[in-house]
């Protein structure tokens, strides 16, 4: 079965060890100073799925997924240093997705050819970004195969709500669950991946904010893990 960014980024995961999981996942503070998608005054989609379908474990794995994306846009944080450190070879430097945007917008700006040897850089360490992006996003998927059609298509409505709400008909977000959509993403560049991952961030931020049964619930079990 097609295992698209759709059904990856929003699980039914009732088989992980839960306790264990969000004992260590520290809850994300969402500070919104760009426009809120409110899905619950948009639809009345929530009110059927926030704390059944989307549950606490829905949005541990979505604070996990804003994690993730965070760690492609800006890099992974070193322990010992408590600065972010890029993943993805350019040149004889690891750089992060925000680097190889600063760098095509450089490149651009230069008017450099397309046959330069940079630009074939920079393209091998994007590729390198997107592929990164997939792998942490599949590893959080814990047997989505098994949601239903309903399931699958009340989701495809809540990223319709927030496409239309944010005005974003031109983001390859609203292309997450065609047929072509990762083609259409590989062929992006590093500017149109970037803001694609904002616009995923973004979505399950406020998606989060929506569920507040989900948040509630998952938010109790937070608790419960940090007293054993």
């Amino acid at each position: 079965m097609k295992k698209n960014i759709l059904t990856i980024i929003l699980l039914c995961s009732f088989t992980s060890n839960f306790t264990q999981d969000v004992a260590h996942t520290a809850e994300i503070k969402i500070s919104h100073k760009r426009h809120r998608t409110d899905f619950k005054k948009l639809s009345n989609v929530i009110a059927q799925v926030d704390g059944i379908l989307i549950n606490a474990s829905e949005i541990l794995d979505s604070l996990r997924a804003i994690n993730a994306i965070n760690e492609v846009q800006y890099g992974t944080m070193n322990k010992e240093t408590k600065k972010r450190e890029g993943s993805y070879q350019l040149a004889d430097q690891k750089v992060t997705l925000q680097d190889l945007v600063k760098k095509e917008h450089l490149l651009l700006n230069e008017n450099t050819p397309a046959t330069d040897a940079r630009w074939t850089e920079l393209n091998t360490a994007l590729t390198a970004a997107k592929d990164d992006f997939t792998s942490k996003l599949k590893a959080l998927r814990k047997g989505d195969d098994s949601q239903s059609d309903m399931a699958k298509k009340m989701k495809i409505k809540l990223v319709d709500i927030f496409i239309k709400d944010q005005n974003l008909s031109n983001s390859l977000l609203a292309n997450a669950d065609k047929s072509d959509e990762k083609e259409k993403m590989y062929a992006a560049s590093a500017t149109e991946f970037f803001r694609f991952l904002n616009d995923l961030k973004h979505f399950l931020e406020d998606l989060i904010e929506s569920c507040t049964k989900a948040h509630d619930q998952y938010k109790l079990l937070v608790r419960q893990a940090q007293q054993k």
